[in-house]
Parts: structure tokens; C-alpha cells; sequence
């Protein structure tokens, strides 16, 4: 077992040097690239003491490398707003995570920067809140504390397909998920046992005064 734990963490170490292998793969040197072209335009911008062009007028002057480039990008639904052209569907795919806290409004324009569109999210977590936004003078307290609509009850609403995940793993500790999967769940996840776990309930104890018959 501690092989397969040493093995399976060199696994996950090596999965990053991969992944900027595949990036790299194909792209040409930057000494090569011509001036005019898409990472001509970039070089020459990294090259300036202050660049030109703003971040989302690159990205759209380069949708072609942009996408090779970066291929799978992590953002807010502001920073989409802030730095991605409105008139280009860059990617394949986009992916809601935590879609019950997405405003409906905020998902938008990210849908529309994608063919297709994946919402992940769990219907019995907190939704979209108005709380920490309002004023603390403002007399109708109450409507800024409402709970707000969020783009997986509006996915729900609209019969998208939804299929349930129900294998667990990202808790290292099995216990961590229990109390949920027993009360919130109806113990329908299917969890895996911790690799190590310091309160085992079963123990090996040695009893050297034992007597066998």
C-alpha cells in the first residue's frame, strides 16, 4: 500500500509536465513566427516595455493561438466579462462549477463564449445571495437578503437532461462526506475509504499472554 501511495503521488506530480507537453506540441519557436501573424503580434507586444493593446483586444486579434495557447482557462464570470471578446465563441465548452451560486445573469455571457455548455452544481447547497451586497442604510433590508434564482434552477426549470454523479472522492477523509451523504443524500453517494486514517476502529493488538486451545 505505501508503494501504491508513493507511485500514485509521482502520477499526479507528472500530470502538469504532460499537460504543457501537449500545450507545446505543435506550436513553432517564437524566434520563427512571422510579424504579422498571430504570435508574431503577440512577441511583439511581450517584447514592449508597455503594451499597446489591452488583454481582450489580444484575445481577440488571436483566436486562433489564443485557444492553443490556452486551451482550458479558469475564470469568473467577471473576468469573462472584463477580458474576453463578446463576439467570439472561443472554446468548445464551457463548465458551471458550483452552479447553485451562479446568478443567472453572470452565466450568460459566458455561454455565449462557448458551443456547449455543462452545468455542475447540487440544488441542496446555499443559492445566489444578495446579503453582503447591500447597504447597511438601505431601508428595504429584507429584499437584499431574498435568495436569488441561480442558472442551475433555471437549467432545471427549462427540462435540461440532468444526470447524478454519485461517486465522491475529493474528501481524503471519508468522514468529511458521511454526515451529508447520510442526512442530506439518503446515502446514495458512493464515498471510498481513507488511505490513512489515525482513528481506525479496528486495531491489531499484540497479546503475547494469550493462551490458544
Amino acid at each position: 500500500i505505501e508503494d501504491f501511495r508513493e507511485i500514485d503521488d509521482l502520477v499526479r506530480a507528472q500530470a502538469s509536465l504532460r499537460v504543457i507537453s501537449a500545450i507545446a506540441h505543435g506550436l513553432p519557436a517564437v524566434q520563427g513566427v512571422p510579424r504579422n501573424s498571430e504570435l508574431g503580434l503577440l512577441r511583439h507586444q511581450m517584447e514592449l516595455q508597455r503594451p499597446s493593446r489591452s488583454i481582450r483586444e489580444m484575445i481577440g486579434a488571436m483566436p486562433t493561438s489564443f485557444a492553443k495557447l490556452a486551451p482550458c482557462m479558469l475564470m469568473s464570470p467577471l473576468s469573462i466579462a472584463q477580458y474576453l471578446p463578446p463576439d467570439q465563441a472561443l472554446f468548445d465548452v464551457v463548465i458551471f462549477d458550483e452552479a447553485s451560486q451562479i446568478t443567472t445573469w453572470d452565466a450568460v455571457g459566458a455561454i455565449a463564449r462557448a458551443h456547449q455548455t455543462i452545468i455542475v452544481g447540487d440544488p441542496k447547497q446555499l443559492p445566489p445571495t444578495n446579503f453582503f451586497g447591500r447597504n447597511e442604510e438601505d431601508e428595504e433590508v429584507v429584499e437584499h437578503e431574498k435568495d436569488l434564482e441561480s442558472i442551475l434552477d433555471e437549467a432545471k426549470a427549462a427540462g435540461i437532461p440532468v444526470r447524478d454523479l454519485r461517486w465522491h472522492y475529493r474528501s481524503r477523509n471519508e468522514s468529511l462526506i458521511a454526515f451529508s451523504n447520510h442526512h442530506y443524500y439518503q446515502n446514495r453517494l458512493i464515498t471510498f475509504p481513507s488511505p490513512t486514517v489515525e482513528d481506525r476502529a479496528v486495531q491489531l493488538r499484540k497479546i503475547t499472554t494469550g493462551i490458544y486451545d
